[in-house]
């Protein structure tokens, strides 16, 4: 008599756990879909743009803002267009060779060209600014970014000037809050 009472408990068990799974449910048919992947990136507004031809770059500016009233930030994208050759940098657009593969010798001039705006340094004397832009691969492409102080809240437009490249001219500066 014993058996039959094992094998209905047994039974009971089975029919609560796989009533408790069901009323879980199963986590991957309860999850949400994932959104499908693009294939293509998706196009960016570029600002302003210039290809260098020696070496075969491509600089574009993608954002200009003010992350603070008396901060300016500007927002790049360097591209060796080469599909072969490296592009070496090195101390290219840096103010000194000692900050080699940052954009620490850019500067903003305003329309009028009255004041320059220098790229703003930590307490350390560091530039605030992206680093690791000593060499692209081919066809690499690298996000990059510099902070400057602002050149004042009546400037609308300035020039970014990239040590060693033409400038970038008519780029509007965000009000400042």
């Amino acid at each position: 008599m014993r058996r039959w009472w094992i094998g209905a408990l047994v039974v009971i068990l089975a029919l609560a756990a796989a009533t408790m799974w069901r009323e879980r449910g199963d986590p991957e048919a309860d999850a949400a879909p994932l959104p499908k992947v693009s294939e293509a990136p998706q196009p960016v507004e570029v600002l302003r743009a210039l290809d260098l031809d020696a070496p075969a770059l491509r600089i574009e500016v993608l954002a200009v803002t003010r992350p603070a009233r008396d901060i300016v930030e500007v927002r790049l994208v360097f591209t060796n267009r080469d599909a072969a050759a490296v592009v070496a940098l090195g101390d290219r657009f840096a103010e000194t060779p000692t900050e080699a593969g940052t954009l620490s010798g850019a500067f903003l001039t305003t329309a009028s060209g009255t004041s320059r705006a220098f790229v703003l340094r930590d307490a350390a004397g560091a530039p605030q600014c992206s680093k690791g832009l000593e060499q692209l691969g081919p066809g690499e492409r690298k996000e990059a970014w510099v902070r400057f102080a602002s050149p004042g809240p009546a400037s609308a437009t300035v020039t970014l000037t990239v040590k060693n490249a033409p400038p970038l001219d008519g780029l509007v500066l965000p009000e400042a809050r």
